[in-house]
């Protein structure tokens, strides 16, 4: 049995959006609805650009990295160190 192509039925979905999310609320609801949408858009847009972010936080990785590796090879001397002495 071979795929047969059915025609076009639309979305899937039960709920579709309409062109503006505020189509058959109450005036009071759909404003308070848009004023929360620009107060989440101006938001994003003050949010540092992802590459920003991405330097940023491999910078802080590399920095804990490598404190953690001279963290390292300090309790080592050191354990070394006191195994030497009491021999």
């Amino acid at each position: 049995m071979a795929f047969e192509a059915g025609r076009e039925t639309g979305p899937v979905s039960l709920f579709t959006r309409a062109r503006t999310p505020t189509v058959g609320l109450p005036n009071g609801v759909a404003a308070k609805l848009l004023s929360v949408q620009e107060l989440a858009d101006a938001a994003h847009r003050q949010m540092p650009l992802f590459e920003e972010r991405h330097e940023a936080n491999t910078a802080r990785g590399d920095a804990q990295r490598a404190w953690i590796g001279c963290s390292l090879s300090n309790r080592m001397t050191a354990f070394t160190w006191t195994q030497a002495t009491r021999a």
